[in-house]
């Protein structure tokens, strides 16, 4: 402990308080690993460790699910959504893309769960197309990133679409779900 406190590299810290956290919620201490996710989700945000922030957040969401708490946990989903859709960044190489693209959009498989056992089947729904588009969207500006130069009008397109399904997500989440007719208007 005291090694890596004191390591050049404060993300050996966190993985080493991730990893503490793992441990205790696999043995059923969730209180103790809640406490050090909260901690991650702090510590990670003023050292810009997106991964580690999701991941904290992601697992906060289970715990409050396993303790029947479920606006905590969709609060905790949609903040580790949000993270997600704010990493634009193209990732390098196909595989770690799929990896990266299927670990980052539990939050929102987790979401679309919760509202569908709730009856909030218009609330779902936006949670698997959220998750979907994340998909199209990395997989469209990584094949366009890579066959084409920056400058391209194709490359300036996707930006648009992407600032105009933000847009229409706004909507989405301004309408009420239980009137389909909010969300067309």
């Amino acid at each position: 402990g005291a090694m890596l406190a004191d390591s050049d590299n404060p993300r050996h810290a966190l993985h080493a308080q991730w990893s503490k956290a793992e441990i205790l919620r696999a043995s059923g201490d969730l209180e103790s690993s809640a406490g050090i996710y909260h901690r991650l989700v702090r510590s990670s945000a003023k050292l810009e460790q997106r991964g580690i922030q999701h991941a904290s957040l992601n697992a906060l969401g289970k715990i409050a699910l396993l303790q029947g708490k479920t606006d905590p946990a969709v609060k905790r989903f949609e903040e580790a959504a949000d993270i997600v859709e704010d990493l634009r960044a193209p990732l390098p190489g196909e595989e770690f893309r799929m990896a990266f693209l299927g670990e980052r959009l539990e939050p929102f498989h987790n979401l679309a769960k919760i509202h569908t056992s709730a009856g909030r089947l218009g609330d779902a729904l936006k949670w698997v197309e959220r998750a979907r588009s994340r998909t199209l969207a990395e997989s469209m500006a990584v094949s366009r990133a890579s066959s084409l130069g920056k400058n391209d009008p194709l490359l300036s397109k996707l930006a648009s679409r992407r600032e105009e399904l933000n847009w229409l997500y706004g909507r989405l989440d301004e309408a009420d779900a239980s009137d389909p007719k909010g969300i067309a208007n």
